[in-house]
């Protein structure tokens, strides 16, 4: 891998991560808000509360990943192109259509 590939899948997996962490986070607040007295009135709050997440985790990343994905790319072309990494890697010679279908297959 070039160093330029690093690059972008460095920056491409900082983004994707705290998209991920973020959509989970506000998911997780908000459904803790709307259950928090069904929960509460359940003997074992932490075991109810722990074994509905891990069920509903999984079924949430099936959801949201597809969309973090396509975010995370938008955000690693807009930061490239406000930073003119983009003109810097054509003025050099590279074709934009290499390194960037690594961050749209992602």
């Amino acid at each position: 891998m070039k160093k330029i590939d690093t690059y972008i899948m460095r920056l491409y997996a900082a983004y994707f991560t705290a998209a991920l962490t973020g959509f989970l986070t506000m998911f997780i607040v908000v459904d803790i808000s709307g259950r928090v007295g069904g929960f509460a009135r359940t003997g074992a709050f932490l075991k109810a509360f722990l074994l509905h997440y891990m069920e509903e985790i999984p079924l949430l990343l099936n959801l949201i990943l597809p969309i973090v994905a396509v975010l995370s790319a938008i955000f690693v072309l807009l930061t490239l192109k406000r930073r003119n990494e983009l003109v810097c890697l054509q003025s050099s010679g590279v074709s934009k259509a290499p390194d960037l279908s690594k961050v749209a297959a992602s």
